[in-house]
């Protein structure tokens, strides 16, 4: 009975660990659920992507003047940074806690959903995923009970 249990509680964590890490939406390297707005990148700002790509570093794309006013009049935030991800190579991340991604989707471009926008400093309304957070804490919690359980079932009692 017990190892049953114990099976139980490992499923519901790997099962629930799965169902709960999510990605952007993309499709065909395009974000797909909501609006965003597309900015062209700069001869040097798109060297400065493949350099970081090249050396396998985080690709991070600091905003002109003229990209911010443009991200600040069409979505309401504009940061002075990116954190980017290569769409055409299927980069992709969790979500949770996201904030300031542009999706570079073509050489010269890069789009950055308004969802998971934010000014510096202040979280995106989203405000990340607490409940996901809560439940995968409350999964290991039940697998560490579950494995308690099957150890103090086969020590000997005196």
């Amino acid at each position: 009975m017990m190892l049953r249990l114990a099976m139980f509680c490992t499923s519901t964590v790997a099962l629930s660990s799965a169902a709960f890490s999510d990605g952007m939406p993309i499709k065909n390297g395009r974000f797909i659920d909501g609006p965003s707005t597309v900015l062209t990148l700069t001869p040097a700002q798109a060297a400065t992507l493949r350099i970081a790509e090249e050396r396998r570093e985080p690709k991070v794309l600091v905003l002109s003047e003229a990209q911010r006013m443009r991200l600040l009049r069409s979505a309401g935030a504009a940061p002075m940074k990116l954190d980017v991800y290569n769409t055409r190579k299927g980069e992709n991340d969790c979500t949770c806690e996201a904030v300031n991604r542009g999706l570079w989707f073509e050489e010269g471009s890069v789009e950055v959903p308004h969802r998971y926008l934010a000014a510096d400093g202040i979280p995106p309304p989203n405000g990340g995923s607490i409940p996901s957070v809560t439940l995968v804490i409350l999964s290991v919690f039940l697998v560490v009970a579950g494995g308690l359980a099957v150890i103090l079932k086969t020590i000997p009692q005196r």
